[in-house]
Formats: structure tokens, C-alpha cells, sequence
């Protein structure tokens, strides 16, 4: 089993970039179990406006990182992972995650 996490600060970049990735499984002829929706990480950072007294001069900005994850049942092959890095945008971060579940039989 495999799963692939996506993050972005762009929701865009994000949802075009999965769709490229559903069809290039599509051509190699491995279906994905599931797409998952992670929730947006939002992270809140406050300034002051004025480097001495005035408290209540502040500014407020915020970074938003959107994830969604691809669980696959099929294992890859080494061409599959060449292509998916091979066209990523440069702010897309990917994390793989490969994990073999077998069987024992006595």
C-alpha cells in the first residue's frame, strides 16, 4: 500500500497537479483506493507596526497550507515515482509513504 501526501500554499497548483497525478495512474493502469482531504494548516503571525509603545499597532498575516493524500493499493514502480517528480511545480512539497502488509501462512 502506498500513500502520497501533496502540500501547497496554492489551492490551483494543488488540485491541477491531482488531477495529472489520477491521470498518469490512469495510464499505468493502477486505480487509486481513495483521495483524501487533509485539513488546511493556518498558521497566524503578528507584528508590530511601531518598534517602541504603541501596543495596539499591529498587523496580522497568515500562510495557509493546503494537503489532500492518494492512497493506492498497487505498489510502484521506479518510472511511475520518476514521472510524478519529473513534472512537479517547484511549491508543491510530496511525501511518500510505503507500507507491505504480508501475509504469514503456517
Amino acid at each position: 500500500m502506498t500513500k502520497i501526501i501533496f502540500k501547497s500554499l496554492d489551492k490551483k497548483t494543488l488540485v491541477i497537479y491531482l488531477f495529472f497525478i489520477k491521470y498518469l495512474l490512469k495510464k499505468f493502469n493502477i486505480t487509486p483506493i481513495s483521495t483524501v482531504h487533509l485539513p488546511t494548516a493556518k498558521r497566524r503571525i503578528t507584528l508590530l507596526k511601531s518598534p517602541h509603545v504603541n501596543k495596539k499597532a499591529q498587523e496580522q498575516f497568515e500562510i495557509k497550507v493546503f494537503s489532500k493524500a492518494i492512497i493506492i493499493k498497487n505498489c510502484f514502480k521506479k518510472n511511475i515515482i520518476k514521472y510524478i517528480l519529473i513534472n512537479k511545480p517547484k511549491n508543491l512539497k510530496l511525501k511518500f509513504f510505503f507500507s507491505s502488509f504480508k501475509k504469514h501462512f503456517s
